[in-house]
This record gives C-alpha cells, structure tokens and sequence, in this order.
C-alpha cells in the first residue's frame, strides 16, 4: 500500500504541475481541439510518467544486497504508524469517490429504464423530467422535449451530437477514475472542470459551424443554464459558467502562433521524469581510472545483452529495498524466514547478472563487501546461531502439524546457511589477523 500510495503523490504533482501549465497558457485561447489534447493528454502522462521511471544518469545506488544489515532476534512489537493512518484515510476517500461514481451510473441507467429509448434524426434519445438539463452519455441523448420550440430541439440536438460524435463521454470517464485515486488532490475538481468546459466550446462551435443563428443559439444557453440539475458524467448542455462560454462564442479566433504555448508542456514533462527518475546501480558505470572495455571484449556479446543485464541489475536492487521495507514490517518469524529467503535468491540473481554484464563487455561490475567484522564477534554469532539451531531441531521434534514443521525445517535450512557463511567468514578473519600479526 505504501508503494501506492507514493505512486498517487506522484501521479497528483503531474497532474497538477500539467494543469498550471495550461491555465496559464493555453486556458483563454480558442484552440479548443488543441486544449482538449492537452488536457486528456496531460491526464494520462501524470499517470505514465511515474509507473515507468526511467534511470538516472546522474544518481547511483549501491547494488549490493546486505543481508547481514537485517535486524535478528525477536522482531519488536510494531505499533500503529503514521503510514498505517495515511492508507486507512486514503483507502475511505478512494471507496467513497467509488460509490459516489458508481451511484451516478446507477441513477443513468434507472432515468433509461424509465424514460426508455426512441430515435430522432438518428439520435437515440431518453426522455427525462423537468428538473435535469439536456445532457449526453455515451451515445444518448438525455432530454426534456416537453415546451421546447422545434428550433430550440434541433440546436440543442446538434450540441449533443457534437460531444457523442467527438467521444467526449470517454474523456469524463477517464477524469471520474482519476479523480477515485487522486481524491486528496484539491486540483483534480479544476481540472476535469476545465476539460468539461472544453467539451462545451467546442460543441458550441460545432453548432455555429452547422448554420444555426449564433444570437439565438446564445438565448438558449443561457435559458437552459438557469434552474436544471447537471449529472456529473455526462455532457450537459448547461455545463459550464455560462458567462465564459458566451464569451468564448464571439471571442475572435487566437493568433495560430499561441499554439505554441502547448510546448510549454515539454519541459515540465521532463522535470517530472528527471524527478521521479531511479537511481542507476553503482554497479552499472565504470570505476573512475579504470579504462573502458576495448573492442574485442564488446563485439565478444551484443551491447544489447549488455543493456538487457543493465536493466535486470536495476530492476533488482529496486525489488531489494521492496523485500528489505517488508521484512521489516513482518508480522512473525515466519515472515521474516521467508521474505530473507527471498532476499538471497535475490543476491544470487544480482551475481549472475552481474557476471552476464561483464561477459557482455560492459562495465566490470564491482559487488561491494561487507567490511570484515572481528573474530571474536563472529564466532560470538556463530555460537548464538548454534544455540538457535539447537532450538529449532528441538522444536521440530515436537512439532505435530506439516505446516509448522514446514517452517522449522525452512528456519532451521536458514540457520545452517548462516553458519556456514560465519564459519567462512571466521577462516577469513582468522588469516587476516594472522597477516596482520607478521
């Protein structure tokens, strides 16, 4: 859950760092096909840029997977923390969006099964009362015929064709999912607003552009803004504030050199990647006053496989601090046995890439050591793990069910690992001192 929730934040800064670039730049100008690009693509690139980080060229991390840094013995009793109340909040705010979002489909639906369905003009329309404005939702067209002059049902058709045929529904749909997992964001109401309002333009034009009378189109608008309902997902003729729209129909046409100014996206495209960037292994760039691998070593494997075990170095030190963030939020021994498990497969993964990168004629790869501790305090674990080790079988004598015994069995393969590593660690420490001493 932590994970995700990083991914919102991140999700919620693009989202809002695209939106002032618009409001800014391209807001007031009547580009509204250029603005509606924008914004649905804003809306999915706020999203892309952080579930694929790219790798920096400019921040290391370490690739070595540490084991001996992970904490033994008992694990200490773990409290309600900050993050816990953080994922609880966020979980009830994403649910309530949720069934806010799923009770409006549910009231579309009930308002079709009693208004039914009829065509006219090759619209498929769904009669609704008095109190709801005209709106369209993937394919209908929601309307109160009763006391509308022919006139005014043929302009306002014409608006509702505009937002089926151009797919508007799909972009409110996009926004409604986004607005469920960023909730908390303040700007993500402004901005499916904006693309509603959008949507309105360029419907209006669209009715403009098919002969209707722009002075009595403009009296209907603003009739029809005054005293109706609006239905959050779908495209209501009202939708809007209405003092913009009927300034944006007789604004003169913006300069085509203001749709320059979508450009202005760029650079905020590439702050978000640079910021959201991964760290690359230290691993993967050459020691400084090493030389670079000659020809024959790099035609001796395509630099594609070099590349290709690159990635999977990276992509393994990122599972690494995943499993490390969970073994310390285990919740029993277990636990703990299991995801360590894990962890030495791990470094098992990070030596072959590592060996793979370097037949690859990449970078030699440097794995770190862990420094050497004293003798005395490895052989100062060694006997603590024997002593565990002496539990644990005494432990799995007694064990009567295959799941619990499964686990000892599983402790105790750890522990035996454990020692054999300490007792390798132990002849080195041994010759060091030795060498030390001459």
């Amino acid at each position: 859950m932590t994970a995700f929730l990083l991914f919102a934040a991140k999700a919620a800064l693009g989202l809002s760092l695209f939106y002032a670039v618009y409001v800014l730049g391209l807001r007031n100008e009547t580009h509204f096909r250029l603005n509606r690009a924008y914004l649905v693509g804003a809306l999915v690139l706020s999203f892309l840029i952080p579930a694929f980080p790219v790798t920096s060229p400019f921040r290391t991390a370490p690739s070595v997977l540490d084991l001996a840094s992970l904490p033994s013995g008992p694990l200490p009793v773990r409290g309600l923390g900050l993050l816990d109340v953080l994922a609880a909040v966020y979980a009830v705010g994403a649910l309530a969006f949720l069934l806010r979002f799923a009770l409006q489909l549910a009231r579309l639906a009930a308002v079709v099964r009693r208004g039914g369905i009829h065509r006219r003009g090759g619209s498929r329309i769904v009669a609704v009362g008095e109190s709801f404005a005209p709106f369209s939702f993937l394919g209908f067209v929601f309307i109160n015929e009763q006391g509308l002059e022919p006139g005014d049902l043929s302009r306002i058709l014409a608006h509702e064709r505009v937002h089926i045929r151009q797919l508007h529904s799909l972009d409110l749909l996009a926004t409604e999912l986004a607005t469920i997992v960023l909730w908390f964001n303040p700007l993500v109401g402004a901005f499916k607003k904006s693309l509603q309002e959008t949507h309105e333009y360029l419907a209006d034009a669209g009715v403009i552009a098919q002969g209707f009378g722009g002075a009595g189109y403009r009296r209907l608008v603003f009739e029809q803004h005054v005293g109706a309902r609006l239905f959050g997902v779908g495209n209501s003729f009202k939708q809007s504030q209405i003092k913009r729209r009927l300034s944006m129909m007789s604004k003169n046409p913006s300069a085509g050199g203001s749709r320059w100014k979508c450009l202005l996206a760029v650079p905020a495209a590439l702050a978000l990647i640079a910021l959201f960037a991964v760290p690359q292994l230290a691993s993967s760039a050459t020691p400084a006053g090493q030389d670079k691998p000659g020809p024959a070593a790099v035609n001796k494997v395509s630099q594609e496989k070099a590349a290709q075990a690159i990635d999977e170095l990276n992509k393994l030190s990122q599972m690494e601090a995943e499993l490390k963030a969970a073994y310390k939020g285990a919740a029993d021994e277990a636990a703990r046995v299991e995801i360590k498990a894990k962890l030495e497969k791990k470094l098992q993964g990070l030596k072959k890439k590592a060996m793979a990168l370097q037949a690859a004629g990449g970078a030699p790869v440097m794995v770190k050591k862990t420094a050497l501790p004293p003798l005395e305090e490895i052989k100062a674990k060694l006997q603590t793990l024997q002593e565990k080790e002496t539990d644990v079988r005494a432990s799995l004598d007694k064990a009567d069910s295959p799941e619990k015994r499964n686990e000892l069995k599983k402790s105790l393969q750890m522990i035996l690992e454990k020692q054999e590593q300490l007792k390798q660690m132990a002849v080195e420490a041994q010759a060091k001192e030795a060498k030390a001493g001459k």
